[in-house]
């Protein structure tokens, strides 16, 4: 009887010792769910990228001065810079949906100008850009009838950066005329044919 009470006694140890280990292993279950359960709110919790979130920079503008607003990647003549003063010229941009002729070609940007009397002549107000350079096309519109020959002057602040020949038989032609620094910018169109006027078109003029 002895004995048996022993191995009785041992099987209870052990079952003790078991149970235990068992509730240690059930607590160590639940709290490593716990910790699962948190890691997961924490990732929800995270802003998922999307394309159409791009990242924001931050543009740091010094005490007093205000940023200066986002400019077009191309600034166009007669569609983001327009002239204050002109005569007898015509601005063209896409959103007024007509164009001109040069070459057989349709220019929807730029202006055209006759030298019809008082004579075509266009001002623009350039001082708060900063552009350094202007390029563009120019020539005779397909829809000039005389034979005069064109001289289409560029003025900087009263000083003549170029002048351009033209001449109705032929293509328009490639300009780039130096503007650094220049606050007002006069175009003028003058025709030496014995009393026809002359027609040009400056097309897609790009200011940089």
């Amino acid at each position: 009887m002895a004995r048996f009470d022993v191995e009785i006694r041992e099987k209870s140890g052990c079952m003790g010792s078991l149970g235990k280990i068992g509730i240690a292993l059930l607590v160590i279950i639940v709290v490593l769910a716990a910790i699962v359960q948190t890691c997961k709110e924490k990732d929800r919790s995270k802003p998922i990228p999307t394309a159409s979130m791009p990242p924001t920079i931050a543009v740091e503008v010094a005490p007093g001065e205000t940023a200066a607003p986002a400019q077009p990647q191309k600034i166009f003549l007669g569609e983001h810079v327009a002239a204050y003063k002109k005569s007898q010229t015509q601005e063209y941009n896409p959103q007024l949906g007509r164009h001109f002729t040069m070459g057989g070609n349709p220019y929807y940007r730029g202006f055209t100008m006759t030298s019809y009397s008082p004579g075509g002549f266009a001002y623009y107000n350039l001082s708060n850009y900063g552009f350094k350079k202007m390029k563009g096309l120019v020539g005779c519109l397909d829809e000039m009838y005389s034979e005069a020959l064109a001289t289409l002057s560029f003025y900087g602040d009263d000083v003549l950066l170029k002048q351009i020949k033209l001449k109705p038989d032929k293509l328009p032609t490639s300009f780039e005329i130096d503007i650094t620094g220049i606050s007002q910018l006069r175009i003028n169109v003058a025709s030496s044919g014995n009393g026809f006027a002359a027609e040009i078109g400056c097309a897609d003029v790009i200011f940089e």
